[in-house]
């Protein structure tokens, strides 16, 4: 047992080491002697010097990368058309619907409120207030315009449900939701909602498209940041199980939040060039695929480095040795799945188009880095890569882990055995999936404590699901005023009504419901007229959910 340790220092090439070498298996040197002179090339890290240039190099990269690079915050979007299949339907719709109707008035949201015994004057009354409220100077960047034949109560009535029991009032949003006011205007409606509905002991939320992509883009800033924590935590208590050493675990660990750094910079560049579309949902994606990869990248070289480390008495001859032999793998298994990601350009969702280059950007460069900044920062590291712990110095002692034996024996000696237990697990596994009911609906991926989710639960009390995101339907005359047809208009808004899969329709010739013919408010025909008099739009509020299959 004793002639089979020796210090620290000495495994790695330190002082102890070089006075005094140990005598190495004839086997090892002879092979060595050999083809590791002869191969022996300037590595990044087969000397310290080239190891602390390799590292300098990095750290310029990071510099300027930083420096050049726009925020990420800048380039990302949460446009749902582009990532939709170009071409599509509903793509062509929001084209139309940003073209004809743009959104300079604001994004629809939908203030909520719910008494199951209905609304009492006092609660009417409060409610009204929170109108006055959204039309007031105190909430900037809301735009709330009531109908001008309404007043009073009579205002608030005209967004009662039909069994009294839901105010639905709807009013919009200016700015993009990526903005911190866009926010903040919506958190303080929020707020004077909440207070309202204490203060009279009704149920208030917030719901509608601007209040879901308020959440949006918090929900996906939040992932982003604790995804990419979880992982690290998940890495340093892999690395801590299995090697029990500080300098391997949180020198290796800094190195992979480098690369992280170094492929969000890469990518905002690219998208910035491209023009291609990415949003926060990628970013995460390609922060759990690094420091997955990344660390068993790192899994690969500190095992085989310490191996050979048992075998040389130079610690930049071990790292050598280890990257020949693990290095190829390494770079095998990286390729394998750069060319797999890049094969999703050719996928006809836009998300998949962004989502394969950003992750083979990110695969490409953990691959720079374990192939060069990776071992030259753990040879560096000397004596201190290992401590507290010491390393086998000889050949026979330099055997697996007795568990590990005895799982390879049983392997070899009984493929077929651990080939149908491992597949029957593996469909055991999988067997859910085929029940699986897919879901459309964006807001079935927020949490239930949500705002808008919480909204739109409340809403549907009252009113069909469908309100909350109305269908539209564009009708184009080219060269000619919309509302000489429209007697068409309203026979197609009929007919679409007449579906039972519809709720009703609105439209310039029935803003209320029943048919008005050109008898329209001012207030309706900006609503469902293109400022130009070319199109004309029918929203149709669909009476069962509007994300699922069935609708």
């Amino acid at each position: 047992m004793g002639q089979g340790i020796k210090p620290l220092d000495e495994a790695v090439g330190g002082p102890a080491s070089r006075a005094d070498p140990k005598p190495v298996p004839e086997t090892v040197l002879s092979e060595n002697d050999n083809s590791f002179k002869e191969n022996y090339v300037n590595y990044p890290y087969n000397s310290t010097r080239s190891a602390v240039i390799t590292i300098l190099v990095w750290i310029g990269v990071i510099i300027i990368l930083a420096l050049f690079a726009p925020p990420m915050s800048e380039v990302t979007t949460n446009e749902q058309e582009e990532f939709l299949p170009v071409g599509v339907e509903s793509v062509r719709a929001l084209e139309i619907l940003r073209e004809k109707f743009p959104m300079g008035a604001g994004i629809p949201a939908i203030a909520v409120f719910h008494s199951d015994d209905g609304f009492d004057d006092r609660e009417l009354g409060a409610i009204h207030d929170f109108t006055k409220f959204l039309g007031s100077d105190d909430l900037p960047g809301v735009v709330f315009e009531p109908p001008p034949t309404a007043g009073g109560h009579a205002l608030i009535e005209s967004f009662l449900s039909s069994d009294g029991s839901t105010l639905a009032i709807p009013f919009k949003v200016t700015g993009s939701p990526a903005d911190p006011i866009f926010s903040e205007s919506i958190d303080t409606a929020v707020a004077q909602a909440h207070a309202i509905g204490g203060q009279v002991e009704i149920a208030a939320r917030l719901t509608g498209p601007a209040t879901i992509l308020r959440d949006a883009v918090k929900i996906f800033q939040s992932i982003d940041i604790r995804i990419t924590l979880v992982t690290i935590l998940v890495v340093l208590v892999i690395m801590f199980l299995i090697y029990r050493s500080p300098g391997l675990v949180f020198i290796p660990l800094l190195i992979l939040v480098s690369a992280l750094m170094v492929a969000r910079f890469v990518a905002a560049l690219v998208v910035e060039l491209t023009g291609l579309p990415l949003n926060d949902q990628v970013t995460s994606i390609m922060s759990v695929l690094l420091f997955g990869v990344g660390t068993n990248y790192v899994l690969f070289i500190v095992s085989r480095y310490r191996e050979e480390t048992a075998s040389y008495g130079d610690r930049f001859q071990a790292m050598t040795s280890a990257m020949r032999r693990v290095g190829p793998s390494i770079f095998g298994s990286s390729m394998t799945t750069v060319v797999a990601m890049f094969i999703l350009i050719f996928s006809m969702l836009g998300s998949f188009k962004t989502m394969g280059p950003m992750l083979a950007i990110t695969i490409t460069i953990m691959l720079i880095v374990a192939l060069t900044v990776l071992p030259a920062a753990i040879v560096l590291m000397s004596r201190l890569a290992f401590w507290p712990n010491e390393i086998v110095a000889n050949q026979e002692g330099r055997m697996a882990s007795p568990i590990w034996q005895k799982i390879g024996r049983f392997v070899v000696s009984r493929p077929k055995t651990v080939f149908l237990v491992t597949t029957t697990i593996l469909l055991i596994a999988i067997a859910p999936s085929f029940r699986m009911v897919p879901s459309f609906n964006f807001i079935d991926g927020f949490p239930d404590d949500v705002e808008s989710k919480s909204g739109y639960t409340l809403l549907k009390k009252g009113f069909a699901p469908g309100d909350l995101s109305l269908t539209s339907v564009f009708v184009h005359t080219a060269g000619s005023n919309v509302m000489d047809q429209s007697r068409f208009l309203d026979i197609l808004a009929q007919e679409i009504e007449a579906h039972p899969g519809v709720n009703h329709v609105r439209g310039i010739t029935r803003p209320d419901g029943p048919y008005v013919a050109q008898q329209t408010d001012p207030a309706s025909l900006k609503l469902y007229n293109s400022a130009d008099g070319t199109v004309s739009r029918l929203d149709v509020s669909l009476a069962g959910d509007p994300y699922s299959e069935t609708a």
